[in-house]
């Protein structure tokens, strides 16, 4: 059950609905930079 609760709130993030909307050949570094910044955020939740 928990697992459900946060892959729904993934999936409903408002930040992903807005960067989708935006054209994505127009700046591929920011999209690496956000997953970065996810993972690294990822990491310390686990390490904390």
């Amino acid at each position: 059950m928990k697992r459900r609760k946060a892959e729904r709130r993934k999936k409903g993030g408002g930040r992903r609905k807005a960067q989708r909307t935006r054209p994505r050949k127009s700046s591929p570094l920011a999209d690496s930079i956000l997953q970065i910044s996810v993972r690294v955020k990822r990491r310390r939740r686990r390490v904390w």
